[in-house]
């Protein structure tokens, strides 16, 4: 396939941003914060894989969607607005799942009819002060993960991103490769089955009248969990959860790049670390320039097998 009139897009987090190929960066002297930011910014995404398939593959070019601690769902509002305004452009999309926990929440500031739109990490929010400006404390995020966001929660919006994954893209007739950076959710279906843990619809009961949030006629064939099951039955039977997705088997049987590149940097330098930036605190948790350049070979094999 000739992609010198394709336009290479990518969407993630941190990883796709190419966070940390830049390891310690520094301001000049008298460069305002957010001149530094862009010269950063483009830096890192110079550096990064999206590049790197970029110059490979021959795309004309390319826009680098990574943000740092950005969620799926995120990535997926930004896909479809992209594409739905620049219909008749030619478009490939690279699309990082990071892991299903994080999400974006619109979040109404303290006594103001003003609402912020924050992506939620797990393990930053209980620690970031800005929520108090929303009467939200620490206890609130860790609470809300805890109780609402639960693990379970996230296999189902997990299932969600890819479905809304796969309808965009056939909807717009978008060629694509999809990959697992950090997200290990498939691994986890594959290990435990979630839908052993799933009771039975519940029975709302109003004035009397008992009726199953599922809407039950005998005339369709509309059975209970299809939603989960029918995708959980395709990971356990290794069937890609998307057909042009790396899956667990490219990677070897790791459950993520993240995974399959520390094993990498065991068979190559016997150090798992060894593809993972240094920084001022040790060894970082993103991946240096080379590390990009490593996974950069398994995401130009996969395009090769499904469009060459």
């Amino acid at each position: 396939m000739d992609f010198s009139e394709y336009t290479l897009i990518s969407l993630g987090d941190s990883f796709t941003f190419g966070q940390d190929t830049i390891p310690d960066p520094k301001k000049l002297p008298g460069e305002e914060s957010s001149t530094f930011g862009r010269r950063w910014k483009n830096g890192c995404n110079k550096l990064s894989y999206t590049a790197r398939i970029t110059e490979r593959m021959e795309f004309k070019y390319n826009v680098n969607f990574g943000i740092m601690g950005s969620n799926n769902d995120n990535s997926l509002t930004i896909l479809e607005s992209f594409l739905r305004n620049n219909l008749g452009m030619k478009i490939f999309v690279l699309f990082n799942f990071t892991s299903a926990g994080r999400m974006t929440n619109l979040f109404q500031v303290s006594g103001q009819k003003i609402y912020h739109k924050e992506n939620l990490v797990p393990h930053h929010a209980v620690r970031v002060k800005k929520f108090k400006s929303y009467g939200i404390s620490s206890k609130d995020i860790a609470n809300y993960y805890t109780l609402w966001n639960n693990s379970m929660q996230e296999v189902y919006n997990h299932i969600g991103y890819r479905r809304r994954l796969e309808h965009i893209l056939s909807f717009y007739k978008t060629p694509y490769i999809s990959f697992d950076i950090a997200n290990n959710t498939d691994y986890r279906i594959n290990r435990d089955n979630p839908l052993r843990y799933v009771g039975p619809q519940h029975q709302f009961n109003i004035d009397g009248y008992a009726f199953n949030d599922i809407y039950a006629d005998d005339r369709f064939n509309f059975p209970e969990f299809d939603y989960m099951k029918s995708y959980i039955d395709n990971v356990i039977n290794r069937v890609p959860p998307l057909p042009n997705h790396i899956t667990m088997s490219d990677m070897d049987g790791s459950r993520n790049l993240i995974e399959w590149l520390a094993l990498k940097g065991i068979s190559d330098a016997n150090d798992k670390d060894n593809y993972y930036a240094k920084n001022g605190k040790g060894t970082g948790s993103h991946w240096t320039e080379d590390g990009h350049i490593i996974v950069t070979d398994i995401m130009q094999k996969k395009i090769n097998e499904r469009y060459n």
